[in-house]
């Protein structure tokens, strides 16, 4: 009997996982660390799949990574199939199975990163789709019913609503995607398509087809090389291997990491950052790279403690998208040199009206505008906010006092 782990291909259509195969055991194992409204967002996406799976004769298995072995044994399977992993622990899974490996959700089955982005995108052809066109294949086994968990998610899961979302965002917001890009609030300023790629949910030269077929522009243009990024991410970590997640000297993990990852660091773009991250598993790019700069940099934490915790948190983990982006704010990726930002600049910049702290930031919404954006520097500050956390160490100091400037 042959079995396929459908981890990061959870789709029925353009899965290369199912080329050749007409009968198998579909099967899921959960990630090793995940928060509870993570694991919602999970359950609810496989809930859907094994509903659509079972009215085409087939059925998925989800298991404990530990659990795999003895349901493998247990049932006979004498094959596995796998996507390419990149994960240290899923290349071990694979090894220790035996794995038959397919190709991973990526626009190119091998490339080499190169030492920029630049480069990178320089050195690549345009992607070809791939021809997947088989179907689920059958399960010789019934599994249990899948439940989802509870939880509130400001996606809507499943692939059906993921090719809805893709095709809504192309059609009504690509256009103007390169100045809404940067945006902090509300669910038009990006595609936030990666929830649905994360998983693969969507295969991502699908979404690069729908995305090359619109018209040119430079929300176009912007959205292909963020696609672009995503691969080059992935092939770097391909390259990397291991020394991703253990090598290099151990920053601090202190009261301050505690501080950010609850929102609580007295700086309002990153506490609100936080907070967003875990009320909804989500923060826009913008958020994350001043989150990030800002715990590396100013708070002098280990960048592999917040590459931990988004890991944990965000509905749209992706193993090479987090860790590589974490790296490079670090200095430790394929960009020798640490991105820095200043947080209290970006803040007013971006959030010139302050409506996405006050949104998130309850106990600010009375404050001026200015007075929000300036608040780690004033002596007096609203009952129930903390003080500024690590401020000696900040490299940046109060934004102007011109919002607009």
């Amino acid at each position: 009997m042959q079995a396929i782990l459908l981890n990061g291909q959870l789709r029925l259509h353009r899965n290369p996982l199912f080329d050749g195969v007409d009968s198998a055991l579909l099967l899921w194992c959960w990630p090793r660390r995940a928060s509870p409204l993570r694991q919602a967002w999970l359950a609810a996406n496989l809930a859907k799949a094994q509903q659509t799976l079972r009215q085409r004769g087939a059925d998925l298995f989800v298991l404990e990574q530990r659990q795999l072995p003895d349901f493998l044994a247990r049932h006979g399977v004498s094959q596995v199939r796998m996507a390419q992993p990149l994960a240290p622990e899923e290349a071990a899974l694979g090894s220790t199975l035996g794995a038959e490996l397919a190709p991973a959700n990526t626009l190119f089955d091998t490339a080499e990163a190169g030492a920029t982005f630049s480069q990178f995108k320089k050195s690549m052809a345009a992607p070809q789709p791939r021809s997947c066109l088989a179907a689920p294949p059958s399960s010789p086994l019934a599994a249990p019913t899948l439940a989802p968990l509870p939880g509130t998610f400001r996606f809507e899961p499943g692939e059906e609503a993921a090719n809805e979302r893709l095709l809504h965002f192309v059609r009504q917001h690509l256009s103007h995607y390169k100045a809404s890009r940067n945006g902090l609030l509300g669910d038009s300023f990006s595609s936030q398509l990666s929830a649905y790629l994360a998983e693969g949910l969507l295969a991502i030269d699908h979404v690069w087809q729908a995305v090359h077929s619109a018209p040119a522009g430079p929300g176009r243009q912007q959205l292909l090389d963020e696609l672009l990024w995503r691969e080059f991410f992935h092939h770097w970590l391909a390259g990397q291997g291991a020394r991703v997640f253990t090598g290099g000297p151990k920053g601090a993990r202190d009261q301050r990491l505690k501080a950010w990852q609850q929102g609580q660091t007295g700086l309002p773009l990153v506490d609100a950052a936080m907070r967003e991250l875990l009320a909804t598993g989500y923060m826009s790019n913008r958020a994350r790279q001043n989150a990030a700069s800002f715990l590396v940099h100013d708070l002098g934490q280990d960048w592999r403690a917040g590459a931990d915790w988004f890991e944990q948190h965000l509905l749209d983990y992706q193993v090479s998208a987090n860790w590589g982006n974490w790296a490079y704010i670090a200095g430790h990726g394929a960009n020798p040199r640490a991105i820095y930002f200043d947080v209290a600049w970006q803040s007013q910049h971006y959030d010139p009206d302050a409506l996405y702290l006050r949104h998130w930031l309850p106990e600010l919404a009375e404050l001026p505008t200015a007075r929000i954006h300036r608040l780690p520097w004033l002596a007096q500050r609203p009952a129930g906010y903390p003080a500024p956390v690590g401020f000696d160490g900040w490299g940046f100091g109060p934004p102007p006092t011109d919002l607009h400037g």
